[in-house]
């Protein structure tokens, strides 16, 4: 490698743990998790559960209300309240619901209350 000092430029070597110490900052990075398009039965639970188990942040569709989770199956999709078990089970620190049924646009809360109310069951 070559530097420039007070004398010009002049060729040096570095031990590769010296040059590691002085410019690489590690940290630890981000667990990032997706889930959509499921339908959910005891094997996708438990694979889904493996896979996202301590993200920091976990996308997941919430199409449909509990309520009417047969049309959830139906159409291979998660229910609000199954998307909170779900990021429970897995322990994910922050979960963003995606890919909801139009059906709920007149009250879309409807969907974030339900998965929030199964995000924190038991552990309050």
């Amino acid at each position: 490698m070559w530097i420039k000092d007070r004398e010009g430029f002049r060729e040096c070597t570095f031990a590769l743990g010296h040059l590691k110490k002085k410019l690489i900052k590690v940290t630890p990075g981000q667990k990032i998790g997706y889930v959509v398009d499921t339908v959910l039965n005891e094997k996708t639970e438990k694979e889904i559960v493996r896979l996202i188990r301590g993200s920091d942040l976990l996308f997941i569709e919430a199409a449909f209300l509990d309520q009417d989770r047969n049309r959830a199956r139906e159409k291979c999709h998660l229910t609000a309240a199954q998307a909170g078990r779900l990021a429970r089970q897995a322990g994910v620190k922050g979960m963003v619901l995606i890919h909801f049924s139009p059906k709920y646009s007149r009250n879309p809360n409807r969907i974030e209350r339900e998965a929030q109310e199964a995000f924190w069951a038991n552990n309050q």
